[in-house]
């Protein structure tokens, strides 16, 4: 059959056998009545042979066997495959960029001998390696994808909040005893106006600190709660993927695109 030569051809087995070409537009089916004698002597019924030839382009391919219908299939799958496509290369565009965070990190923690920095750069680089991985989930419509894309930013979030906590904390422990220092050369300062005015660039360092890690978890919780919304919307693209399309058209576009 034409069709096997076709598919050998792209197998890379098998030799090209010479094919009729058809002027564009026409299709040549040859029907033959083949009768097999059966053991009791009688004969089968007549079928027809599958086509001899088929319509083939100028390159030597045949022409989509696909009608209308199927046709429209693929059109409306490439339509409902887009979001889940484009909702892949976020989870694995965020992904690389948590695991690149991460491994910056942890060399910090390395080259300033900081045992917690160091544990958390390798916790961002499981979580991104996470995201990715479930970011290639997505690109095959797996129905899970999205809640564990979701999960992971909620722990992406709860690791940022942990750290600026112990921050801050952190910084209250280690300045006790250098604020009670301060405050000792602050009273050798000549006079009250001085001594003002060292108290509050003092007072500024824990506030200043308190400051900037609320601002960092404040940004976190914005930000990993919009990516968890994101991906939990990606649940309804899923079901209507699987829904809306035949399996074996949805199961051809996710074979494709995830090549």
């Amino acid at each position: 059959m034409v069709e096997d030569v076709y598919f050998e051809r792209i197998a890379g087995v098998g030799e090209r056998r010479p094919e009729r070409r058809l002027p564009k537009g026409a299709v040549s089916v040859e029907l033959a009545d083949v009768s097999h004698e059966l053991p009791g002597g009688g004969e089968a019924s007549a079928a027809p042979a599958a086509p001899a030839e088929i319509e083939i382009d100028e390159n030597g391919f045949p022409v989509s066997p696909l009608r209308d219908q199927e046709e429209l299939w693929f059109v409306q799958a490439a339509n409902l495959y887009r979001p889940l496509d484009k909702g892949a290369g976020v989870a694995r565009s965020s992904g690389l960029f948590m695991v690149l965070c991460g491994a910056l990190t942890a060399v910090g923690g390395l080259v300033t001998v900081n045992m917690v920095t160091i544990v958390v750069g390798l916790i961002f680089v499981v979580l991104g390696t996470m995201e990715r991985g479930a970011g290639n989930e997505l690109s095959r419509a797996v129905a899970s994808a999205p809640a564990r894309l979701a999960l992971n930013q909620a722990l992406v979030f709860a690791l940022i909040a942990i750290y600026c906590f112990a921050q801050i904390k952190g910084y209250d422990m280690s300045t006790a005893h250098a604020l009670a220092e301060a405050e000792a050369q602050i009273a050798q300062l000549p006079t009250a106006e001085q001594q003002e005015v060292a108290r509050k660039l003092v007072n500024m360092g824990p506030r200043l600190v308190m400051l900037v890690n609320g601002g960092i978890i404040g940004a976190s919780l914005l930000f990993q709660g919009f990516m968890a919304s994101y991906y939990l919307g990606k649940r309804r693209r899923i079901r209507e993927f699987h829904d809306e399309l035949p399996p074996w058209v949805s199961g051809i576009v996710k074979t494709v695109a995830t090549r």
